[in-house]
């Protein structure tokens, strides 16, 4: 009599997957611009990309895939989003589109993608093993689109090849009929630098009132400048860079992943932990943003010839704030506001 074989036990069900999205480069794809309102809107389209809030981009992108079951967002800030998903399938379509509908939103911004199943280990392990194999595609470089042709026209500032023609940034070609052929990235970054995103996170709520968006155009081009000359005060001024982060704060992280297996409720944590970073960031840059505001506001109500107040301009322009990193162009020259632009710089580097 021959032995019947033992049916093998059914293999384990996945407890879903994890898809994390990550832009790389945060602060080169800012600074490679030179003209101001390309800083902005680059910091713009930062701000938006990864958001599933209303009106971000990627909150966009999911309520038109339909997806087949839920999912559930673990975070969406500092440039990255991490989603858990029901459906394995559902993870894959949103990991093949989602470079593709990025490059199109911010052309020249990388993106790092991993797609990692939830075992048996549970979410712990697996946020570990995403952020280690998200470290591993930083170091890859994207490949580029061949380059084009002798003849092809190319933005006069960046070199690469031109995609659209728009209005001259220059002041004195405003006036002229003078286009700028300028290429996708630059193009984007100018269509974006109206949005106000970055401002409305950065500049406290009791200053709202002053956001572009609350404003009339004359006075938001004067109070949000777009031109580093007009955030100067003359041709002789200069203008500076402050970039602020915590020091082994990514050594802290990777400590905090690397134990997320071990805890009672690691999403929870995990969740916490980026919520807590957010917000610290968030805070800091709001009250060092009330300093400068305050005191441009006092210059402005001081008596001038003629009894006519003029609307002055917010020193500083803050051009990223992502995670624990905070970077803002200021002005430089030693007018009223100067010590409160120390204070400033001080604030933000020790918060």
């Amino acid at each position: 009599m021959t032995p019947m074989n033992p049916t093998p036990p059914p293999a384990p069900q996945a407890e879903g997957w994890l898809f994390v999205a990550a832009a790389k480069g945060l602060q080169s794809y800012v600074l490679r611009s030179d003209p101001l309102k390309e800083m902005v809107g680059a910091s713009e389209l930062i701000e938006s990309l990864h958001r599933t809030t209303q009106g971000g981009f990627l909150s966009n992108v999911i309520s038109h895939l339909g997806f087949a079951q839920s999912y559930q967002l673990i975070s969406d800030a500092s440039g990255a989003v991490r989603i858990r998903f029901s459906d394995h399938q559902d993870a894959l379509r949103l990991a093949r589109l989602w470079p593709v509908l990025a490059g199109q939103f911010a052309p020249g911004l990388e993106i790092s993608i991993t797609v990692v199943e939830i075992g048996s280990q549970g979410i712990g392990a697996a946020i570990q093993t995403a952020e280690r194999e998200l470290h591993v595609n930083r170091n890859r470089p994207s490949a580029d689109i061949p380059g084009a042709g002798p003849w092809v026209a190319r933005n006069r500032r960046t070199g690469l090849p031109a995609a659209r023609l728009v209005q001259a940034l220059e002041e004195e070609e405003r006036t002229s009929k003078t286009k700028d052929a300028v290429d996708s990235e630059s193009a984007r970054k100018r269509e974006a630098a109206s949005l106000t995103s970055l401002l409305q996170k950065v500049v406290p709520p009791e200053h709202h009132e002053l956001l572009p968006r609350n404003a009339n155009g004359r006075e938001r081009r004067a109070r949000w400048p777009l031109d580093l000359t007009q955030l100067a005060t003359s041709d002789n001024s200069y203008v500076a860079i402050i970039h602020a982060d915590a020091n082994g704060l990514g050594a802290a992280m990777a400590a905090c992943v690397h134990d997320l297996p071990n805890r009672r409720d690691p999403l929870k944590l995990y969740q916490a932990l980026c919520r807590a970073i957010e917000e610290s960031s968030v805070n800091a840059a709001r009250t060092a943003m009330k300093e400068v505001i305050d005191a441009t506001l006092e210059s402005e109500e001081k008596p001038r010839p003629g009894g006519k107040n003029v609307v002055q301009p917010i020193p500083v322009r803050p051009i990223v704030c992502a995670g624990e990193d905070f970077t803002c162009v200021i002005r430089a020259s030693r007018d009223k506001t100067h010590l409160k632009m120390i204070k400033f710089s001080i604030f933000c580097l020790n918060n």
